[in-house]
């Protein structure tokens, strides 16, 4: 792997384990993985890179990412009308930037609820289908969920 280290607890065995992941993953997976990552707020240039070093393909990455990056930019598009308004009316430019700091507040609230929501429902859909959906042929015993 491209990361080595004598930490295998720490950033390499993590990077190795996402790279699993999303190799075994199939395209639908993958594609919630990385809208469940773009949802987290992170500089995304690092993030790029690294997703360009697994071996994701570029349908998933890309559906991943808009319906990832969408409600961030729902956010941004509300907060630029409404700041252009706010200027249009004749507001202090200092207190645009505080009614829009308090708005902004408000929506990254909403935002993290939707995230959080939107982690939960996945891992539990993940989850059920993990019990219910037996292991594909030729995968390794560790792999292998008993269904009950």
């Amino acid at each position: 792997t491209l990361l080595h280290g004598k930490d295998k607890d720490g950033v390499a065995a993590k990077w190795e384990a996402l790279q699993e992941k999303l190799a075994t993953g199939g395209p639908v997976q993958q594609a919630t993985g990385i809208a469940l990552y773009r949802l987290t707020p992170h500089p995304f240039s690092a993030s790029n890179y690294l997703f360009g070093l697994t071996k994701l393909q570029l349908a998933p990455y890309v559906a991943g990412t808009a319906a990832g990056m969408l409600p961030w930019a729902a956010v941004y598009a509300v907060l630029g009308a409404s700041g252009r308004q706010l200027l249009e009316q004749g507001e202090e430019l200092g207190q645009v930037f505080a009614d829009l700091s308090s708005a902004l507040e408000g929506d990254v609230e909403v935002v993290g609820k939707v995230a959080a929501v939107a982690v939960a429902g996945a891992g539990l859909v993940y989850g059920v289908r993990s019990r219910l959906i037996p292991a594909a042929p030729g995968a390794s015993a560790d792999d292998d969920v008993e269904v009950k």
